[in-house]
């Protein structure tokens, strides 16, 4: 049985018995026509929050992308932290069997553990498939490790700075460079004042689309953008100027409406002024280094279009996770909340049809699944899906129920289930918690608070009655069969694999 989607356009249909007709002509859903295995285009942004992919903000992403093919209304991420985001995507698996958790020296663990030998790269390199890397690859890779080359990419176009490197340096960006048979990269420094690193990305990979054009290939493209610092090009550097951001969610920053919050986010209240300006700098510069990206997914789509090569591409499109902007008071990534969990998520491809929206939930892994999945390459040991058969636009009766986020490197680090409406949070206990009061006011409280700190603090939130999860409803709901459905399913995916 099957759950219909809505539909963002009618598709135009020649009757019942002409569309009976053309299926039986057409091949299975992520192929084309005589069974040729399909290009992939998969670009991945740095801390773009949903919202900023609009009509309004992204028009060519839009005309592209959205209108040619699906969007996922509920993409999420494997973790909301950059470094265990990537590292999940090339092994395709969850952080906690990656055991990659932390964020400044992803590169370092990844390369030493020899995680990056058994990467999506190698297992479509060895199906036969040209693979590109271009831009950001894992956090830490920088100058002291510039001249490796990962196994699996054939062409090697990387950003090789700490993103410290990034504020100490606002005139120049550097580059790792390598092809086919270079045993190390080379590395070259670029000056910001004659080129954008956006539109150096695109340079890039349009040569290596056109160089393998009766290849099969995977461009894998990192943009930095929109992540800060925001190094804006000058011809948008004046797109979004004065740009203010405010959300239903950016309402909820005083202390007494943070009260059913958990501590860690209570201990960023008060929300400021000087807040809200850091706040809407963060807007207006994602709004302009946004642009570039933009005007890279129209020129990449005119290439593959101009070499006949488009018809048989996927394309997929995500973050590797959200941004806060000030909801719950808080400015950054990482938390449990929709704005940092759920990003765009676009395909379009062979057979995907167009102007649709699907409501299945569906995880960045899902997207390493489908790439191993149409090129016919090794897909064991895959945490997460091929997303073939939702391209139709409906969401099969065998699909997931319910999806796993985990941030196992903060403290307390937590655990996410989305299932149905419902977002059940788990943050892990807090060591060392003093039991005695600080003050006399409330005594009890403050004992019963930090008792709650010690077994962990819960979240539950009803997203179709409150999608800006203003109000924590776990108290009032702790001893109900749904909290305690929902936290054995949650125990269960823990540790799980393949799901």
């Amino acid at each position: 049985m099957h759950k219909k989607i809505t539909r963002r356009k009618a598709l135009a249909l020649a009757g019942a018995a002409a569309m009976a007709s053309l299926r039986l002509q057409q091949p299975a859903r992520g192929q084309t026509q005589g069974g040729a295995q399909p290009k992939m285009l998969y670009i991945m942004v740095d801390d773009q929050a949903r919202h900023t992919a609009s009509a309004q903000t992204m028009p060519k992403l839009d005309k592209y992308l959205r209108a040619e093919g699906i969007d996922f209304m509920h993409g999420y991420v494997s973790s909301p932290v950059c470094g265990p985001a990537r590292a999940a995507l090339f092994k395709g698996q969850y952080p906690h069997n990656t055991g990659v958790i932390t964020n400044s020296t992803t590169d370092q663990e990844f390369k030493a553990r020899g995680l990056d030998r058994d990467t999506v790269a190698t297992r479509l390199k060895a199906a036969g498939y040209t693979c590109g890397h271009f831009g950001k690859y894992l956090n830490g890779y920088d100058l002291s490790d510039a001249g490796y080359v990962p196994p699996g990419w054939d062409r090697w176009f990387t950003s090789a700075q700490k993103r410290e490197d990034y504020y100490e340096d606002p005139d120049s960006f550097v580059m790792s460079a390598a092809t086919s048979g270079d045993e190390t990269a080379t590395v070259q420094r670029y000056s910001r004042s004659r080129w954008d690193e956006t539109d150096l990305l695109a340079d890039q990979v349009e040569t290596f689309i056109r160089d393998n054009e009766d290849n099969k290939w995977l461009a894998y493209v990192a943009p930095t953008a929109p992540h800060d610092p925001y190094y804006v090009a000058p011809r948008n550097e004046h797109y979004a100027d004065g740009a203010s951001y405010s959300s239903p969610g950016t309402k909820e920053n005083t202390l007494k409406e943070l009260s059913d919050k958990p501590q860690s986010v209570r201990d960023e209240a008060p929300w400021t002024a000087e807040k809200q300006a850091e706040a809407d700098r963060s807007f207006e510069g994602q709004l302009e280094e946004l642009q570039p990206v933009d005007d890279l997914i129209e020129r990449l789509v005119l290439v593959l279009q101009e070499t006949d090569q488009l018809s048989n591409t996927f394309v997929f499109y995500c973050s590797d996770n959200g941004y806060l902007m000030g909801e719950h008071g808080l400015l950054k990534k990482g938390a449990p909340y929709e704005e940092a969990t759920s990003v765009p998520f676009l395909v379009r491809g062979p057979e995907v049809l167009q102007g649709l929206t699907n409501d299945a939930l569906v995880s960045q892994l899902d997207i390493t699944a489908t790439m191993l999945k149409v090129a016919g390459a090794d897909a064991s040991g895959i945490d997460g899906r091929s997303l073939i058969p939702l391209l139709d636009g409906t969401v099969p009766s065998f699909w997931r129920k319910r999806l796993l986020i985990e941030q196992l490197g903060g403290t307390p680090h937590w655990n996410m289930l989305r299932e149905g409406d419902y977002s059940y949070i788990e943050r892990a206990p807090l060591e060392n918690v003093p039991l005695l009061p600080r003050g006399l006011e409330d005594p009890l409280g403050e004992i019963l608070e930090k008792i709650g700190l010690l077994r962990g603090e819960r979240e539950l939130y009803n997203l179709a009655a409150d999608p800006y999860e203003l109000e924590n409803s776990y108290a009032a709901s702790s001893q109900s069969d749904r909290v305690r459905t929902l936290s054995e399913n949650l125990a269960k995916l823990k540790n799980a694999a393949g799901t």
